[in-house]
C-alpha cells in the first residue's frame, strides 16, 4: 500500500515509537540572523510595525539592530540581528500533545519539503512508513 504524503502526519501521529507528534504549519514568519544564530519567529505573535522599523534600519546600512525593547525580544534568543526578512512558509516542528513541550520549528517554502524535515531529522516518529510516497504537488 502506498501512502500519500499528505496523510504521513495523519499516520505518523497515531504512531506508538515516539512521544511527540509531527505537526507542520502554514503562516507568516519573521526569521532572524543574529549573534545565536538563525531562528523563525510567527508574525502572529510580534508587531510588524517593529520588524518593518528593524528591516529599515538593516537596509540603510546598520550592520546590527537591538532587539531589546521590541516585541521580538521576549520570542528571540538573540539579543540584537544581522538580518531580519519576513516569509511565508511551513512550519514543521513535534509537539507533545496535552503538554507545552515543542521542538524549534524550521520554517521552509513547501509542505512537502517540512515533511521531509522532519522525517529527516526524527526517524523514529515515521517508523513503519517504509511504503511512504510523495505526492507529486510538491
Amino acid at each position: 500500500m502506498k501512502i500519500r504524503a499528505s496523510d504521513v502526519l495523519k499516520i505518523a501521529s497515531k504512531k506508538t515509537a515516539g512521544f511527540m507528534e509531527p505537526r507542520v504549519e502554514f503562516g507568516k514568519w519573521v526569521s532572524i540572523d543574529g549573534p545565536y544564530g538563525g531562528e523563525d519567529i510567527s508574525a502572529d505573535f510580534v508587531d510588524m510595525g517593529e520588524v518593518n522599523e528593524l528591516i529599515a534600519l538593516l537596509d540603510s546600512g546598520e550592520q546590527e539592530v537591538s532587539l531589546a525593547g521590541t516585541s521580538l525580544e521576549g520570542y528571540s534568543e538573540n539579543s540584537s540581528a544581522y538580518n531580519i526578512e519576513i516569509r511565508d512558509g511551513y512550519s514543521a516542528y513535534l509537539s507533545a500533545p496535552g503538554y507545552m513541550d515543542r521542538t524549534e520549528n524550521a520554517v521552509f517554502p513547501t509542505e512537502g519539503e517540512a515533511i521531509d524535515y522532519l522525517k529527516d531529522m526524527f526517524p523514529e516518529e515515521f517508523e513503519g512508513e517504509e511504503d511512504f510516497e510523495d505526492d507529486e504537488e510538491f
